[in-house]
């Protein structure tokens, strides 16, 4: 897929594109990330959509966004906007990146913050101005390939549900998953895990899976 054919996740929203003018004035980016992007490789629509902004400050994030959408920050730590664009029919979560304690690092740039991401195909990003596809660790690549691969051994091992994400993902899009993240599996703590959380992966499972013989 090129990059114009990306031009879809916006919804053809001018107070978003505005939104991202505005931000690239002030130095910034507003890159769309995660699953609303790899849905589109996977020929799935995403029911919302997620904007990280880099180079600016949480406070002048917020006065931006006062001028082109109606919002709602949720979280103390690890802070999101959830946003509402005038001619978009879907939610937008905007967000800066933070670091481990919930400290906003809006200049780490792209890579850094993807690295962060659980699995390749999740890592990457498309540039609204630059109207160009981010894929730093080759998800686009992993996705034609159907294999679903770890951004990193520490990021699997700091929240054990992404194991089980990677099982309901192999599910949900007919993929396989790599054999580093199974032998990583035995290596982790899973007695912290909520069953809240664990049942909600094991539920998209079997709720949306096309494949449940992994």
């Amino acid at each position: 897929m090129q990059a114009p054919d990306l031009k879809d996740i916006l919804n053809s929203s001018e107070s978003l594109i505005k939104f991202a003018e505005n931000i690239s004035q002030l130095g910034g980016d507003c890159i769309v990330v995660g699953g609303t992007v790899r849905d589109l490789f996977l020929n799935s629509r995403a029911k919302d959509l997620d904007i990280e902004v880099h180079g600016i400050t949480v406070e002048q994030l917020e006065q931006t966004l006062r001028q082109y959408a109606r919002f709602k920050s949720v979280g103390r730590s690890f802070r999101v906007w959830k946003c509402r664009f005038e001619g978009t029919s879907v939610d937008i979560d905007c967000s800066i990146p933070f670091n481990e304690k919930g400290e906003p690092c809006p200049h780490i740039g792209f890579s850094a913050a993807a690295k962060r991401r659980d699995f390749t195909m999740n890592s990457m990003g498309y540039h609204i101005q630059k109207q160009t596809l981010l894929d730093p660790f080759d998800g686009q690549k992993d996705i034609q390939d159907r294999i679903i691969r770890m951004t990193g051994t520490t990021q699997m091992l700091s929240d054990p549900l992404r194991f089980f994400r990677a099982v309901q993902f192999a599910g949900r899009f007919k993929m396989c998953i790599e054999p580093s993240i199974i032998a990583l599996a035995s290596t982790a703590d899973f007695g912290q895990l909520s069953h809240e959380r664990v049942r909600g992966e094991v539920e998209k499972l079997f709720l949306k899976s096309k494949n449940t013989r992994l």
